[in-house]
């Protein structure tokens, strides 16, 4: 692969060289700081999610068992109601 002209490196001189290399040496510091933060927050983050997920699905299944009780209950008191409207019609 070539690498065209004007993006090509050009040789600096030693001055430029020294500072630049001090300057990539303070970068890889910094990373090398920042990184097990980054790591660590990656971490609690997948534990939460985890965390959250678990809770999710107990909440969906809370919500689709007091759903499943409701429509228990409306049909039962349907089915109550259907009762009441017929007994006085065979008392007749």
């Amino acid at each position: 692969m070539t690498v065209p002209a004007a993006t090509r490196p050009t040789a600096m001189p030693e001055e430029q060289g020294g500072r630049a290399h001090d300057h990539l040496l303070e970068r890889l510091h910094h990373l090398r700081t920042i990184v097990p933060v980054f790591a660590q927050e990656l971490a609690s983050a997948k534990r939460q999610t985890a965390h959250l997920r678990a809770e999710n699905r107990r909440l969906t299944q809370e919500v689709r068992r007091l759903q499943r009780q409701r429509r228990a209950r409306s049909h039962s008191r349907a089915a109550m109601r259907e009762n009441e409207r017929e007994e006085p019609a065979a008392d007749r």
